[in-house]
């Protein structure tokens, strides 16, 4: 059998839609900009002798320089109005940039870069330049009371690390990480915990993925720790493996030994073909020691280009290996579903739900979804005790998944197999 050919989705037409809008951001880019270099100069006016803004910058950091006293632009409003400016001016040059990208050639090759670059511009003032500005005060004895400071050296250095201040950078060393902690635990797990209890999701499955392959002894052991106390949350997590990992059988076997149900491969973050005999030695000894495999399957969105699990290579590498639990998320492939069928019915691949049915603000159509129909004469062709439940959490929520699986036409056995009995079987629990 031959895999139905994937076609590249066709470039996207520059519309009309698109070149109102590229005229809208002109204007406003433009008008926004003129409105920032007004600013600039009624402020860089209100200084000192009238002086330019450059000439200012000189003289008063000489004058730091010569005396240790923080910089001053004498009027304090002008300064931050000379500050505002260039924030104002930043944003009409970033609408500028964005028409001339949405009319022109270039929109789709930096469209996502120019999506993120206010953020990234926010992050530079708010976040990035007042932590590189703390770098240069800690060389001055600022107390963050007086508006006067000199130049110190590594004086705050040598009392934090060989003084009396040790004591306190130990504190907050640790104080900084039991907020943290509470941080992720509370936002993540207590917020997917807070998830599930609303759906109605008795047990959860956590599926972390190692990018780096120094990351997978690390990651295995938070995941064996958090297991340990799992009876109290009802999320259990698997382990991880990467294909270049050079020690992969023993971190398996240890893997097994601490029963530890299965493992998750990530092809695309991975960047390794599934079919590959690196792959292929893990799905062999993984079968031997009865660990279920979770794969990523079909396209990503993070990486476009990326055919590493596709339906013909998860064929390949079953008919490579010996029996092994394989589940291909997605329902076999995200966005090769036409080669799903085909290609894997006859194999012992079992599919998940995660991240594949169509939402409702979701236009009819859209090719990164599959229809109502579609999905049900999947779990028709495949048999509904090979497809179980997955909602791909956070990036679904639960509750809205659960309610649309029981509103397809499937028989009550059906969706009970799908919802939990199959995952018990597996699981053994």
């Amino acid at each position: 059998m031959k895999a139905a050919e994937i076609r590249p989705l066709p470039p996207v037409r520059i519309q009309k839609k698109q070149k109102t809008l590229s005229t809208v951001l002109f204007a406003a880019g433009a008008l926004i900009l003129l409105l920032g270099v007004f600013c600039f100069l009624i402020g860089d006016l209100q200084l000192p002798a009238f002086a330019s803004i450059n000439s200012r910058l000189k003289s008063v950091y000489a004058e730091y320089l010569s005396t240790g006293q923080p910089l001053s632009f004498g009027d304090t409003a002008a300064y931050y109005a000379v500050k505002f400016a260039v924030v104002v001016m930043l944003i009409g040059l970033l609408l500028l940039l964005n028409a001339y990208m949405l009319l022109g050639q270039h929109w789709e090759r930096y469209r996502d870069f120019t999506c993120v670059l206010p953020a990234l511009i926010a992050l530079a003032l708010f976040v990035y330049y007042p932590l590189l500005d703390l770098v240069r005060i800690s060389f001055t004895n600022w107390n963050l009371m007086k508006e006067e400071y000199k130049f110190v050296g590594i004086k705050n250095y040598k009392w934090l690390f060989a003084g009396s201040g040790w004591k306190y950078l130990k504190n907050t060393l640790w104080v900084t990480l039991r907020y943290t902690f509470w941080e992720v635990f509370f936002s993540l797990a207590g917020g997917l915990l807070l998830a599930e209890r609303a759906a109605g999701v008795d047990r959860s499955i956590i599926l972390p993925v190692a990018t780096k392959p120094e990351q997978v002894h690390h990651i295995n052991d938070a995941a064996a720790a958090h297991n340990e106390h799992a009876f109290v949350t009802n999320m259990f997590s698997f382990a991880c493996i990467h294909p270049d990992y050079e020690d992969w059988k023993q971190e398996l076997d240890r893997i097994a030994a601490r029963n530890m149900r299965g493992i998750k491969l990530h092809p695309a973050y991975q960047q390794t073909d599934l079919d590959d005999p690196k792959y292929l030695r893990i799905l062999e000894r993984a079968g031997a020691l009865g660990l279920i495999v979770v794969t990523h399957a079909g396209f990503d969105i993070g990486f476009p280009g990326c055919r590493c699990c596709t339906p013909e290579k998860a064929r390949n590498a079953l008919q490579e290996v010996g029996p092994v639990t394989l589940v291909l998320a997605h329902m076999g492939g995200w966005r090769c579903w036409d080669a799903v069928p085909e290609l894997l019915a006859d194999t012992t691949a079992l599919l998940d739900t995660a991240f594949s049915l169509r939402p409702a603000e979701a236009e009819e159509g859209d090719p990164q979804w599959l229809s109502d129909e579609a999905f049900v004469n999947l779990v028709r062709t495949f048999g509904a005790e090979r497809i179980l439940f997955g909602t791909d959490s956070p990036w679904a929520d639960p509750q809205t998944e659960l309610r649309h699986i029981r509103a397809l036409p499937l028989s009550d056995e059906e969706k009970a197999a799908i919802l939990g009995g199959n995952a018990k079987r597996l699981l053994r629990i």
